[in-house]
């Protein structure tokens, strides 16, 4: 959305000769600087939760029974019909 709205604050500048210095360039400026924020904190919480998945010498997720025969698709067949 910052970007955005950056893009939208340069295409104002050139073409309908608004000002550069307004409030929605700061607004953009903070958008966009909070979704960086946004961006690097996931990538920061995605390294700790495997750091910790892999110090406790387990798997991320365990299958915990294997039904043989079982639909594999997203609806099993005859399944909600009474």
């Amino acid at each position: 959305m910052g970007v955005l709205t950056g893009v939208f604050v340069i295409v104002r500048k050139l073409f309908l000769q608004g000002d550069w210095v307004s409030p929605l360039l700061f607004i953009s400026i903070h958008l966009t600087g909070l979704a960086v924020q946004f961006l690097l904190l996931g990538l920061v919480a995605e390294m700790i939760v495997r750091t910790y998945h892999e110090s406790q010498g387990r798997r991320t997720y365990e299958v915990r029974e294997i039904i043989e025969g079982a639909s594999v698709g997203p609806v099993a067949e005859g399944a909600g019909q009474r």
